[in-house]
């Protein structure tokens, strides 16, 4: 008798639980009675299973929408993602998308590279700076309210290059404005083969090149970065102290 108690609150529990996600409604269950057709309570019990698999089945199906809608804002790594599709403007395509409104860029002041995850400066500074400056300078950038910017690694900077462009070797129909052609931009990345060397990347064709950090009066462009890591494994500390002021 327990034992048949036990289970008539677990199924009572099991329908609340159904009646709570919405999945049935109060009119759909039927009440068993003591008398009457024995096999008719079997048969709507049947058709009630088969009610409750069609509202699953349309459950995973919205979640596999939404599963769909959050790829596109999230990083996709493994996909290559379509940047012409967007508006004139180079904004919301499937890989690029505009946020962080400003009165300058109502469309925008930043971007989210939807293949990445990265948060790109829109509008790069145009004049050149020394490494230790470029850093600082996106240590304390504010974009569409927003901080938390850092000069990009160089393995970021490399996942904007298209290989099939050229001045500049970024995505057609980008949504970047002052983005020199010919310009060579800063890393925060330290030469694999020499801590004394320092990476950049030349956007005429994404060539990634190395120079000297103690070299003399050496002034680059500056475009800053929201997310992933800031610097490699080198004491960025002390290359940033050696640096010529």
């Amino acid at each position: 008798m327990r034992k048949l108690r036990q289970s008539h609150l677990l199924t009572q529990g099991v329908l609340s639980g159904l009646l709570v996600m919405g999945i049935l409604t109060e009119g759909t269950i039927w009440a068993a009675s003591p008398k009457g057709n024995h096999g008719q309570p079997f048969a709507e019990l049947a058709a009630q299973i088969g009610l409750i698999l069609d509202r699953i089945d349309d459950l995973g199906d919205k979640i596999a929408t939404l599963s769909t809608d959050l790829n596109g804002i999230t990083q996709n790594w493994d996909k290559k993602l379509n940047s012409t599709n967007g508006d004139a403007n180079g904004c919301n395509s499937d890989r690029f998308t505009c946020i962080w409104p400003t009165a300058e860029f109502p469309d925008g002041a930043a971007v989210r590279d939807n293949e990445t995850g990265l948060v790109w400066d829109r509008k790069p500074a145009t004049f050149s700076a020394f490494w230790y400056n470029a850093a600082v300078d996106c240590q304390n950038k504010e974009v569409g309210g927003r901080k938390g910017f850092h000069l990009p690694m160089v393995e970021q900077f490399a996942s904007l290059v298209d290989p099939m462009q050229e001045s500049p070797a970024l995505p057609a129909n980008h949504p970047f404005v002052n983005i020199f052609p010919g310009g060579e931009y800063f890393t925060a990345t330290t030469s694999i083969n020499s801590p004394d060397l320092l990476v950049s990347v030349w956007f005429e064709n994404g060539e990634i090149l190395v120079f000297p950090k103690d070299e003399p009066g050496v002034e680059k462009r500056v475009w800053c970065v929201r997310g992933g890591r800031s610097y490699d494994g080198q004491d960025v500390r002390k290359v940033i102290d050696a640096l010529p002021r």
